[in-house]
């Protein structure tokens, strides 16, 4: 009897599947040990050996995570580019509608705004942008994209705040708002994102009321 190797599609599927801790450490061992299975799944040992996911993962876990630990070679791609270079790229590419990517280019909006405002509301309106197309599935739920686009729109506000524009701010964080409530009723703080938005709003907020 010949024993069949993981592909792609059959690692895919084992993963869609309810898997428990001790399957997914037996996954990972297999990995490890076999190298053609490692050929389609070297990346969750990867993961898990750089503490992305640990023994209780899930396909959107894992998703997520390799999202995640893309988004940093995509945004080399994009950090010295000028903003309609970096826009067109962005909207031409479907390389860069991901999870991770949105997240990082929230980062590098708050990291931005002490400085360069208007860099910091180009990378965060892009954010916005990834996330109101990313389809319900790739990777998570319609709820979780909601937390998603309101971590997106937070992060707009305050680029906003930060450029002294009140108005765009107001609305930016009303959107935050639109998106996170029902969300957050139903599933709650399920990607860790409310604290964030919380002090965005409320720093955004402050900056809004001193004229900044």
């Amino acid at each position: 009897m010949t024993l069949d190797h993981l592909t792609a599609a059959s690692l895919r599927r084992l993963l869609e599947k309810d898997n428990d801790e001790e399957q997914n450490r037996l996954l990972l061992h297999h990995l490890e040990v076999c190298p053609r299975c490692r050929e389609a799944g070297g990346y969750l040992v990867d993961l898990h050996r750089a503490g992305a996911i640990d023994f209780q993962f899930s396909l959107v876990d894992v998703e997520l995570a390799r999202s995640r630990s893309e988004a940093s070679a995509l945004w080399r791609e994009l950090a010295g580019l000028e903003p309609a270079e970096r826009a067109a790229l962005v909207r031409g590419s479907d390389r860069f509608t991901t999870w991770g990517m949105a997240e990082r280019l929230c980062e590098e909006s708050l990291a931005a705004a002490g400085g360069e405002p208007a860099l910091a509301v180009e990378l965060a309106m892009l954010a916005a942008w990834i996330s109101a197309r990313l389809p319900e599935w790739e990777p998570a739920e319609a709820a979780w994209l909601a937390e998603l686009r309101a971590y997106a729109w937070a992060h707009v506000g305050h680029a906003w705040a930060a450029a002294g524009d009140r108005l765009q701010a107001e609305c930016a964080f009303a959107a935050a708002g639109t998106f996170w409530a029902p969300a957050a009723r139903d599933m709650g703080d399920v990607l860790g994102y409310e604290e964030r938005i919380l002090d965005l709003c409320r720093r955004g907020g402050d900056a809004v009321r001193r004229g900044e």
